[in-house]
Parts: structure tokens; sequence; C-alpha cells
């Protein structure tokens, strides 16, 4: 992962747009937020962005907030399909299509969380579905480090009491120091 910080809403898109080649010729939908009153086509796709979680495995000196952003996917069929194996069938396929998915944008794989079925909903007994939770780990914020400077080349160090600008003379390069 780079330290470039995500655009969320483009990672949106991508999802979206990844979805769609992946199994755009066997749903009739693929949206972000989509809710059954919305009476959406089935079988259909809806994904959303659910939780985003301090990642603290790291500090990586760029002042961005690395985090996990977790997503779920809805994997609709109408009971009317009356193929209830289809959904879970669909619910696998999915979850070996994100294992490892980055979307083409900086965030690590996709680990994949779950696959199970969705709680029933009593406005919509005529939908059949399963949900689908994936994570990745990316970085909020900007940099404080922006492209371009000059990496160091000659780093060096020294010890208390010999630091500062008098006593530039006593510092080692810090190879010769990590070969000790």
């Amino acid at each position: 992962m780079a330290n470039v910080q995500i655009d969320l809403a483009v990672l949106h898109t991508k999802i979206a747009e990844k979805i769609n080649i992946k199994f755009g010729s066997t749903v009739k939908t693929i949206s972000a937020y989509s809710r059954y009153m919305d009476k959406i086509e089935v079988p259909a796709i809806t994904f959303e962005l659910d939780t985003i979680e301090p990642n603290a495995t790291a500090d990586i000196g760029t002042q961005q907030l690395q985090v996990d952003i977790r997503f779920s996917a809805s994997l609709i069929y109408s009971y009317k399909q009356g193929n209830k194996f289809a959904v879970r069938l669909m619910a696998a396929n999915f979850a070996a299509f994100l294992q490892g998915q980055r979307f083409g944008m900086p965030v690590t794989p996709a680990r994949f969380i779950a696959a199970t079925p969705q709680e029933f909903d009593a406005e919509n007994p005529e939908y059949e579905t399963w949900r689908v939770e994936w994570e990745h780990t990316c970085l909020l914020g900007e940099t404080a480090w922006p492209e371009g400077g000059a990496l160091p080349t000659d780093i060096r160090a020294s010890w208390v009491p010999n630091i500062g600008i008098p006593h530039e003379p006593d510092y080692v390069p810090i190879q010769d120091i990590l070969a000790t």
C-alpha cells in the first residue's frame, strides 16, 4: 500500500465497475446503498461501506490515519425465482471474486470476512438475501511528506553528550553502527 490517501468516492465507483465486469451478465441490478424499498430488479448486488475503524498496527510516519474499512454486499434473489441454492452459490462466487481484490486503488488486498444469510425483512418477504463482508486497510488524509525532495544517502548517528553541530566529527555512518 503506497502512502496515498484513498478517495472513498472513487473506490465505490471502482468496486461497482469490477462487480459489473464479473457479475453484470447474471444480475439485473448492481448499485451502492440501495434499499429494498427502492424495488430493485433481482437478482441484484448492492454494496455499502459499513465501518471505518482505526488500524493501530503501526504509525507509518506520514500523519495519515491508517484504517480498516469494512464493506458488505447484499446478494438478492426473489423467492419467486424458486432457487434458494442460487443465492448461496452467488455468495460463494462473490467471496472468491473478492479475495485479494484491490479494485485498482491504493488499498490492501481484500480480506473476505463472512457470507451469511441476511435477516428476514417483514416488509420485503419476497427476497432471499445473503450478506458478504470484506475488509481493506487504507490511509485517510494527506501525507505530511509530499512526493519529491531528496532522499538522504549519508545517514549518521552519535550518542549523548556528543551530539549537535559542535560534535559533527563524532557522528559515524549508521551502517557502521548496525554492523556491530
